[in-house]
């Protein structure tokens, strides 16, 4: 999806997002906007840019949806469950902050806090950063504890992937992208990064929270063995999945096997084999009504200290449990809107 970056600018910056400059984005409420700097990457539905203060400082990010995209009131009701999702989630510390949400006279917009470093996508294809097991091990339990809180919020994600994994500084993780979130624990269209979907979802069937959990799981074994089941599966074969047509593509992922190397660790290899299930039921998350508890007591997450991320989940459920007693869940109906 092409944006006109100038034109965009012109748009945003002449009135509505300067009014989100009376919040604190980047630790001051003293922030005076200038323009939209580079792209950063590419969302489910439209494309996400810096945005820039006077002095060139990157302060925020923003994902721009243009309207003349959407297809009708089933797309308006997209950008309306994405804002819903996010909103809902946005408090989780593994969880990129919505800052607000804004309409121009082209464009849906999302405002979010930058990240410095990148996605996850990114480290393992970098050759400057080699993450340790102890990392891996801490930013697997924290996209954990998102998913697990994204299914107790009454979502599903969809679109779990390593490109989908933002990583600040300090390698913590930050699940973004909640453009293909649905209300509900079943989805019934195919969609998300073929390499990551889960097999149901391969065979057009209605995919749920099991799914997302199935992608965690390739997340996971990305980390540990460098690339997808898919990636190494097309290496094998000397297949170049960027040439080939989207038919081949899928017919390769369906084929391809989950081997678990030997030389992981044995509670590396019992986790992969208990979220990669083929029974999107019986895999680890998703199983015994979704008991997050057995993944805490697993092997691979011993010694992780829970209690600050179980302390966001609460107040996360405990929000909208009130917000459900009172009213419908919000939607973003006006021009403008900003997080409380």
């Amino acid at each position: 999806m092409t944006v006109c970056r100038a034109k965009l600018s012109q748009h945003l910056f002449r009135a509505q997002l300067l009014a989100v400059r009376k919040r604190s984005v980047a630790g001051t409420a003293q922030i005076s906007y200038r323009a939209i700097g580079d792209p950063l990457g590419q969302g489910s539905f439209g494309t996400v840019f810096q945005i820039k203060t006077r002095d060139n400082a990157t302060v925020a990010a923003i994902k721009c949806i243009k309207k003349n995209v959407l297809d009708g009131e089933r797309e308006l009701l997209r950008v309306k469950s994405e804002f819903s999702c996010w909103r809902a989630l946005s408090g989780h510390p593994n969880v990129i902050r919505l800052i607000a949400f804004l309409e121009t006279e082209s464009h849906w917009c999302f405002v979010m806090e930058y990240i410095d470093l990148g996605s996850l996508s990114q480290v393992l294809r970098s050759n400057d950063i080699q993450l340790t097991r102890s990392q891996i091990r801490r930013i697997a339990a924290q996209l954990c504890h998102a998913v697990s809180t994204v299914h107790a919020a009454g979502y599903i994600h969809r679109d779990i992937s390593c490109s989908n994994v933002m990583l600040t500084s300090r390698l913590d993780a930050r699940l973004i992208d909640f453009g293909l979130s649905t209300k509900g624990h079943v989805g019934q269209n195919r969609c998300g990064s073929l390499a990551y979907m889960a097999p149901e979802v391969l065979r057009k069937r209605p995919g749920g929270c099991g799914s997302d959990w199935w992608s965690v799981g390739i997340v996971l074994f990305a980390m540990l063995m460098g690339k997808t089941p898919l990636a190494i599966h097309a290496y094998k074969k000397k297949i170049d999945l960027a040439v080939v047509s989207r038919d081949i593509r899928f017919a390769l992922a369906r084929a391809t096997p989950i081997r678990i190397s030997r030389r992981l660790k044995p509670e590396e290899k019992s986790l992969l084999i208990d979220i990669l299930r083929e029974d999107p039921n019986e895999r680890l998350g998703a199983r015994n009504n979704m008991d997050f508890d057995e993944i805490k007591r697993h092997e691979f997450f011993k010694n992780f200290d829970w209690k600050p991320l179980d302390c966001a989940r609460a107040t996360i459920v405990a929000r909208l449990a009130r917000k459900r007693l009172r009213a419908n869940p919000v939607a973003p109906e006006r021009r403008y809107l900003e997080l409380e």
